[in-house]
C-alpha cells in the first residue's frame, strides 16, 4: 500500500459522522424514552443499567459504524479497508479513553462495543465495494 492511498478526508469525515450521528441519534432516542416514561433527570443514571436500553445504544452505534464504513469506501476509492480500519481504530481509542475515565457501563456492553466496531465498519466497506462492482459490471454490459 502506498501512503497516497490514505484518504485523510474520508477518515476525518468518517470519524466526525460516526460520533456525531451516534450521539445525536442516541440522544434523541433517550429523549423520546424519557418523555414516554415520564422520567426525571434524577432517574437518568438508572436508565444506563437497563440492558434493553444499552442494547439499543449498541445497535444504533453499530449502525452508524456500518454507514461510515460504506461512506468512507465510497469517498476513498482506494485502500478502502485500510482507510475504514483507521476510523475504527480511532473510535476504539476514544472508547478506550471513556473506559479508563471510569465509565460505569456493564462488561458485556464494553465487550460488544470493542469487538464489533471494526468488523461492522469493514462490512460497510464490503457493501460499498459490492455496489461499485455491480455498477461497473452494468456499465460494461452497455
Amino acid at each position: 500500500m502506498n501512503y497516497k492511498d490514505l484518504h485523510i478526508g474520508a477518515i476525518l469525515l468518517g470519524v466526525i459522522i460516526n460520533f456525531a450521528g451516534s450521539y445525536i441519534s442516541i440522544g434523541i432516542l433517550l429523549l423520546i424514552y424519557f418523555n414516554s416514561m415520564g422520567l426525571s433527570a434524577e432517574e437518568f443514571k438508572g436508565v444506563f443499567s437497563n440492558d434493553l436500553i444499552l442494547s439499543g445504544i449498541v445497535i444504533v452505534g453499530l449502525f452508524w459504524s456500518f454507514l461510515v464504513g460504506y461512506m468512507s469506501a465510497r469517498i476513498a476509492k482506494k485502500a478502502e479497508y485500510f482507510n475504514a480500519s483507521i476510523i475504527g481504530v480511532i473510535g476504539l481509542a476514544i472508547a478506550f479513553n471513556d473506559l479508563l475515565s471510569m465509565d460505569n457501563s456493564p462488561f458485556w456492553y464494553t465487550l460488544v462495543s470493542f469487538l464489533a466496531e471494526i468488523p461492522v465498519i469493514l462490512l460497510g466497506v464490503k457493501l460499498a465495494k459490492k455496489v461499485r462492482s455491480r455498477a461497473m459490471s452494468r456499465l460494461d454490459e452497455n
